[in-house]
C-alpha cells in the first residue's frame, strides 16, 4: 500500500510569494502613511474668522424688512442634536416684503469643517424627512448686480403648502452648485494643507403663487440683500470668484 502527497512547492517559488507578500505589505503601508500625510490638518477658518452672521446680514434691505418674533428652521428640529454638531453657527429669519405683504424665509447655515457629512443636510433630504413631497433639485443660475451664482432650485409641497426655495453652497471662495462642485473645493483646500470653511444659504417662500413667481421676487430678494452688505459680508455669501468675474 502506497501513500501520494501533493508535491511540495518548490523552494524558488516560495521565495517568489513570500517576496510579493512583502512588497505588497509595504506597499500598503506606504498607501496609508500617504494617506495620513494628505489629511489636512490647518482650518481655513482659522485664517479667515468665522462671520458673525447676525451682524453682517442686514434687517431691513430694499422693501424687505425682518418681521420681528419670527423665524424658519434650517433643518428638521427632531434632528437638531446633529446639526449641532455639523454647523457652528445658525442664523433664521423671516422677512416682510412690504409693498405685498409676502414673507421670504432666509436660512444660513455656516460650518468651519465642510467634509462630506455636509451633504447628509442638503435641504432636499431635509425637507423629506420631515414628510415633504420634493422632486429633484434644479440647476439654475441667479444673475445679480454682483456676479452670478450657481443655484439649486425646489419645489417642496406637503399637502396644501407649497414652498419653492433657492439655495446654495460657499465652500471656501467659491460659491458650489452641487455635491461635485463642492467636492473639487475641498480637495482644492486640502492640497493646500486646509479644512475647507463654507455656508449654506437657503431661500423660500409659502405661497399659493405660481413656482415661477415665487422664484423670480427671491431673486429680487438676494439681489437686494447683497446689495445691502459690505464687500466682505458678500465674500462670505457668494465667494470671493464671484465678485472677481465680476
Amino acid at each position: 500500500m502506497t501513500t501520494s502527497t501533493a508535491p511540495s512547492m518548490p523552494e524558488a517559488a516560495r521565495v517568489v510569494v513570500m517576496v510579493h507578500t512583502v512588497v505588497a505589505a509595504l506597499l500598503m503601508a506606504l498607501c496609508l502613511m500617504a494617506a495620513q500625510r494628505l489629511l489636512p490638518t490647518k482650518y481655513w477658518s482659522d485664517v479667515v474668522g468665522m462671520p458673525d452672521l447676525e451682524a453682517i446680514v442686514p434687517k431691513e434691505f430694499g422693501e424687505w424688512a425682518l418681521l420681528p418674533g419670527t423665524a424658519s428652521a434650517v433643518v428638521n428640529p427632531q434632528l437638531q442634536a446633529s446639526v449641532d454638531a455639523i454647523y457652528d453657527r445658525v442664523l433664521a429669519r423671516t422677512y416682510v416684503h412690504r409693498p405685498t405683504g409676502r414673507l421670504f424665509m432666509l436660512s444660513v447655515a455656516y460650518g468651519r469643517d465642510q467634509s462630506t457629512r455636509m451633504q447628509a443636510h442638503q435641504p432636499e433630504m431635509c425637507y423629506r424627512s420631515l414628510g415633504f413631497i420634493v422632486p429633484d433639485p434644479t440647476p439654475a443660475d441667479l444673475t445679480t448686480a454682483f456676479g452670478v451664482i450657481p443655484v439649486m432650485r425646489l419645489n417642496a409641497a406637503a399637502g396644501a403648502r407649497k414652498e419653492p426655495i433657492t439655495y446654495w453652497f460657499r465652500v471656501g471662495d467659491r460659491a458650489a452648485r452641487g455635491s461635485l462642485e463642492r467636492n473639487l473645493e475641498r480637495m482644492r483646500f486640502a492640497a493646500r494643507g486646509y479644512v475647507a470653511e463654507g455656508l449654506l444659504v437657503r431661500v423660500s417662500e409659502i405661497t399659493p403663487l405660481p413656482a415661477a413667481e415665487s422664484l423670480k421676487m427671491q431673486d429680487a430678494f438676494v439681489d437686494a440683500l447683497l446689495g445691502a452688505m459690505s464687500p466682505e459680508a458678500r465674500a462670505q455669501f457668494i465667494g470671493v470668484e464671484a465678485l472677481r468675474r465680476h
